[in-house]
């Protein structure tokens, strides 16, 4: 996918983003937490989950290297229902969740891009939810 951005946008979004280092197994959010930033592997692989009535913990789904990890639960606010741990030592992008939402309503070449990445399905995850 290619969406050209101006440079001042290049610029605003660089200062947003951070790298982390995440220990292997590490639980980067917590169900029933706030998730509040949105991520992007750069190495490694995360697995998402929950925990059912039972007890049992339940795979949603991987998230592998150059895919997005965030919830709808962070765009709209509410609380986290999965988990995310890191699977093996993990580096990824790191942006606060509600400057990923300002710059993306406030620019419409990082609008065009939000919504290509969903079109595509770039390995834009969020929840759905089924498990409610």
């Amino acid at each position: 996918m290619l969406v050209k951005m101006r440079d001042e946008v290049v610029e605003k979004a660089a200062h947003m983003v951070t790298i982390r280092k995440i220990s292997k197994v590490e639980i980067t959010v917590y169900g029933g937490d706030m998730q509040k930033e949105v991520y992007f592997v750069i190495s490694a692989l995360l697995r998402r989950y929950y925990i059912d009535i039972n007890g049992n913990d339940i795979t949603r789904f991987f998230i592998k290297k150059d895919s997005f990890c965030g919830s709808k639960a962070l765009l709209k606010q509410e609380l986290s229902k999965c988990c995310i741990e890191e699977l093996d030592h993990c580096k990824v992008l790191v942006i606060n969740g509600s400057h990923l939402k300002e710059l993306i309503e406030a620019n419409m070449y990082c609008m065009k891009a939000y919504i290509k990445f969903l079109k595509l399905g770039q390995g834009v995850r969020f929840d759905l939810e089924p498990y409610a």
